[in-house]
């Protein structure tokens, strides 16, 4: 990667979402450790495939780059979850509103799904970032697969955690 196309989160353009990156679990994680994918406490533990059991939650961790004071009071992610097979049932969807998170330029956001509530299959989830009008600006998406197994290894996920710093 070069200089000229290397990514300045304070640079102008418009809103974006960067990911979503799909996981199975989120666990409490002291301030002092840096991990991949964590958020405030909260660390993303994503899977080195993307097929999950009903007993663990579907992760969803992405960014929004390029946030203007504007979207951040007015902008919505509407996020879709919808089954492709002949299972598919009525899609379920979630919206979260950018101002329950804290300003910045780029924002860090979660959402959890109890995987229980789709039955075996492979789903597409689709992120949609919307403006005060409900306009889409940006969308974005990804598959997963719930499993008919009751548990789902996932042996890339090691915790590889590291002290922070001390400044």
């Amino acid at each position: 990667m070069s200089e000229t196309n290397a990514f300045d989160p304070e640079s102008s353009g418009p809103a974006k979402i960067v990911g979503p990156v799909l996981g199975f679990e989120l666990k409490k994680s002291p301030a002092r450790l840096k991990i991949p994918f964590k958020f405030r406490e909260d660390a993303h533990s994503a899977g080195t495939g993307k097929t999950l059991s009903a007993m663990e939650h579907v992760i969803i961790f992405f960014n929004i780059h390029h946030v203007t004071r504007e979207l951040w009071n007015l902008g919505q992610v509407e996020i879709r979850v919808q089954g492709l097979g002949q299972t598919a049932r009525i899609p379920s969807s979630s919206v979260l509103s950018l101002k329950d998170y804290p300003f910045d330029r780029v924002l860090i956001m979660t959402h959890s799904i109890p995987a229980q509530e789709f039955s075996p299959d492979v789903y597409e989830v689709s992120l949609n970032l919307m403006n005060g009008s409900r306009n889409t600006i940006c969308q974005e998406v990804s598959r997963f697969i719930i499993s008919p197994r009751g548990i789902i290894p996932h042996p890339g996920n090691q915790d590889r955690s590291t002290p922070e710093e001390q400044g």
